[in-house]
């Protein structure tokens, strides 16, 4: 029976002169220059605390800038409702369960509008805008 060869044996003779990997003599990656500061692409409202009304007056106006939305439901009983571009209406619009929020993966420039399930109910809402 064979024994199993070492590793050394396996790969047989490596030339000596092996360079280090970092003396590859590679472009340097930007982002890895000690001089270089972060690119700033927008800003971020402040979390705005919104009290629901019967949803037809809008939340966020229409912003062509909007990056980035996220709605809070900070009621840990009732559902908030939204909708994009015209006035929302429970049971027929984005449903956000209580506790839960809803972050869409490509931010609508339309104006935003809530409604809950009881009224007066208060969300949180945070925007992005790109520069």
């Amino acid at each position: 029976m064979r024994r199993p060869q070492e590793l050394h044996e396996q790969l047989g003779d490596l030339p000596k002169d092996l360079r280090r990997r970092t003396d590859y003599n590679l472009p340097r990656s930007p982002g890895a220059l000690a001089n270089r500061t972060a690119q700033r692409r927008g800003n971020f409202s402040p979390a705005i605390p919104i009290i629901t009304s019967d949803g037809s007056r809008a939340s966020l106006p229409y912003n062509q800038k909007r990056a980035y939305l996220i709605v809070f439901n900070v009621d840990v009983a009732n559902a908030l409702w939204v909708n994009v571009g015209v006035p929302a209406v429970a049971n027929s619009c984005i449903r956000i369960p209580p506790g839960g929020n809803w972050e869409p993966w490509v931010a609508p420039v339309n104006a935003i509008y809530l409604v809950g399930d009881v009224t007066p109910q208060t969300a949180i809402l945070m925007e992005g805008n790109q520069w």
